[in-house]
């Protein structure tokens, strides 16, 4: 019944709801996969320093333990506090500083210090 162009453009209609609807659906498997995700690491938290309090979850443990081995890694305080560039990162941090705190001294002078000992 329709015209040519008319059918081609309820087509077209109909391939950009699907592909629309296709992302959707990826868009939230994903956010359900990060969800619970999150919550394993929470509950690998939570039995790694509560010890026996965290039976109530019931979740499986042996898989949990796995993903978050990275992330404790990361998070060693040593790690963390030796930088490779600590003037840059204290350049960066001084920055939104001094933007916010001009009228604050300390704020110069923490600035004249850190550009001092980077040279320039």
């Amino acid at each position: 019944n329709l015209a040519p162009s008319e059918l081609k453009k309820l087509r077209n209609k109909q391939r950009k709801a699907k592909r629309k609807a296709e992302l959707e659906k990826a868009q939230q498997v994903a956010a359900a996969e990060k969800r619970e995700q999150h919550n394993k690491s929470r509950q690998a938290a939570g039995a790694a320093g509560g010890g026996a309090g965290g039976g109530a979850g019931g979740g499986g443990g042996a898989d949990t333990a796995e993903p978050d081995l990275p992330q404790l890694d990361e998070l060693v305080p040593d790690k963390l506090a030796r930088v490779e560039d600590p003037l840059g990162q204290a350049i960066r941090f001084l920055q939104p500083l001094q933007q916010l705190c001009a009228n604050q001294v300390e704020t110069h002078l923490m600035g004249f210090e850190i550009y001092s000992r980077k040279g320039k």
